[in-house]
């Protein structure tokens, strides 16, 4: 009989535990700890050893350390690989100690629900992340798929469209997706803030820069903009910079010293 690794990571969509496959819930129902956003507790009632994810998430593996040997349940949101917790815990546990079976991502109801083939989007998150690594997605046409930091995020996002001159972008918020709660928000970047009410807390920003032509500034794709970096005003120029990095010619994830 085949051992199961003791750590188990399972997506799940906004329908919660629910929708586990029978394998899932019956691993669900022997766990020693069940780790599962506060969301999910009414469905989890009746098993003896349920809490949330910890705070700070930095916090996981400690937690994780007093459980070795025993056997670990923990849900996430969609694909545990994809901008999740499958990432931060392939960093402290062996890949034979870990299970992980995804769900389909927020990111893709998204692109479903916009009709937008999902080659051709961008994402970018921002949940922990500056926002201006936005700016580097920003050109004609694009169309971005964003993970937000909170229900603030799309009116940072809007403004700063805004003030690079892509006001008239659509800008589509879509909440609980997959769930009974599903909705959606509309606007241009120039009027996101007229809505009057944020998003729910769980959302994709979906952004169709085409509506707004070729009006705005356009992030070139080797050279950041002055804007995203904090300075005391004495910067190398924005073109020396742009020839200095195609001379170079870093490669993805490269460090130039």
């Amino acid at each position: 009989m085949t051992m199961l690794p003791p750590l188990h990571l399972y997506g799940v969509d906004e329908a919660g535990p629910k929708k586990l496959s029978p394998t899932q819930q019956r691993q669900l129902a022997l766990a020693d700890l069940v780790i599962a956003d506060s969301r999910f507790h009414s469905d989890l009632s009746g098993l003896d050893s349920v809490q949330g994810w910890p705070k700070p998430f930095s916090h996981l593996a400690d937690l994780l350390a007093d459980y070795r040997g025993k056997s670990v349940v923990m849900l996430a949101t969609g694909d545990p690989l994809w901008f999740g917790a499958g990432r931060y815990l392939l960093r402290h546990f062996k890949r034979d100690e870990l299970h992980i079976e995804p769900a389909i991502s927020g990111l893709q109801f998204a692109a479903a629900r916009m009709g937008w083939p999902f080659e051709t989007t961008s994402v970018i998150s921002l949940h922990g992340r500056p926002e201006s690594q936005l700016s580097g997605h920003i050109y004609p046409r694009a169309r971005l798929l964003v993970i937000p930091q909170s229900a603030d995020s799309a009116i940072s996002v809007a403004r700063q469209l805004r003030d690079a001159g892509w006001g008239a972008a659509k800008m589509t918020a879509l909440s609980n997706l997959g769930g009974e709660n599903e909705a959606c928000l509309v606007a241009t970047a120039d009027n996101w803030e007229d809505l009057g009410h944020a998003p729910a807390d769980f959302y994709i920003l979906c952004i169709d820069l085409a509506p707004a032509g070729r009006k705005g500034l356009i992030a070139p794709s080797s050279c950041l903009p002055d804007g995203a970096y904090i300075t005391d005003g004495q910067m190398t120029k924005f073109e020396s910079r742009c020839a200095a990095l195609a001379r170079l010619m870093p490669h993805p994830k490269g460090v130039l010293i």
